[in-house]
């Protein structure tokens, strides 16, 4: 049975920002990013190493979603994936593509915290299936935009994903 995995990426933009004093104004250029500000999660079944860094080796098999959602601590800056590449092993996933949805989601009550409301909301995650077992290398482009909705930067970093045989 095909199953769904959420990678849910992290950027350190605080810190991308602060170390990198010139970063890329170039969407079709954007600079590699140091691996240390990058940080994916998956649940802890799904991670074969990785969970929690910049590489990350996920038990995909043939046939599974692969969902990728991006996140920045802090309310100065966001980050927004905008480009996927594979340098190796693109044949052995579907071409990863930009989904938007409305979702419903829960939302604290100040004036009774044990009680949530709930909101709509506009979500957005990239999408691919698994194929083939094998290693993807790929780029995933990204920028950094602040509150106020002026670019800060173009980036890029190169992790990797390893579909396995559901027989391994």
């Amino acid at each position: 049975m095909s199953q769904t995995i959420d990678i849910q990426v992290t950027f350190d933009a605080d810190s991308i920002l602060k170390h990198d004093t010139t970063p890329s104004t170039n969407p079709n250029e954007p600079r590699s990013v140091n691996s240390k500000y990058v940080f994916m999660v998956v649940a802890d079944d799904e991670a074969v190493s990785g969970n929690g860094g910049s590489t990350l080796t996920v038990k995909a098999e043939t046939d599974d979603t692969i969902r990728w959602r991006e996140t920045t601590p802090g309310v100065d800056y966001s980050t927004i994936l905008y480009a996927f590449k594979a340098t190796t092993g693109e044949e052995l996933i579907t071409t990863p593509q930009p989904v938007t949805s409305e979702v419903t989601v829960p939302l604290p009550n100040k004036d009774n915290l044990t009680e949530p409301g709930r909101q709509k909301i506009k979500d957005f995650f990239w999408n691919c299936i698994a194929q083939t077992p094998g290693n993807v290398i790929y780029h995933f482009n990204f920028m950094i935009v602040s509150r106020s909705g002026k670019i800060k930067g173009y980036y890029y970093w190169d992790p990797y994903i390893n579909i396995t045989d559901p027989t391994d």
